[in-house]
């Protein structure tokens, strides 16, 4: 009997993670609507300490609920981001968290990487090469950013 009960006491504390997560990222999908995706980060990280659940809060549905991409786009910056980096772990692109990319001073690369890359990918960020920039042919005329916005990506 006892094994029943402790068994139901599992699955009941990770189905409260769960609800935990979803409210979190419902929390940061409105913070995002009400332009506040500046504070995302901050609340995620506050909220951590007290709750560790929300560190396995999966990057690409991070980035679901920030931007409001499908999951094979949101999928796809994880792997950008983990060949730019040149990421040799274990972890799956569809695995990847919050606390993996946050592990520790080493790791911290992982979310740096992650972020920018988003950035680019929503165009929230430009290259503006400077005045007299030898190669600014390749960003447009004169150093124009031409069509693609100044995006290297």
């Amino acid at each position: 009997m006892a094994s029943h009960e402790s068994t139901s006491q599992v699955r009941e504390a990770k189905r409260e993670a769960e609800r935990d997560r979803n409210r979190a990222l419902q929390r940061v999908s409105d913070m995002c609507a009400n332009g506040q995706r500046q504070l995302v980060l901050r609340f995620l990280i506050a909220n951590m300490r007290h709750n560790p659940a929300l560190a396995k809060i999966h990057l690409w549905q991070l980035d679901v609920a920030m931007f409001h991409v499908g999951r094979y786009k949101a999928l796809k910056t994880v792997r950008r981001m983990r060949e730019t980096i040149g990421d040799k772990s274990n972890v799956t692109d569809g695995v990847a968290s919050l606390g993996w990319a946050l592990a520790g001073r080493e790791e911290s690369v992982r979310m740096s990487t992650w972020l920018f890359l988003l950035l680019l990918r929503e165009d929230l960020v430009r290259f503006e090469p400077p005045d007299g920039f030898p190669y600014a042919m390749l960003y447009g005329r004169d150093g124009d950013k031409g069509d693609d916005g100044g995006n290297m990506a």
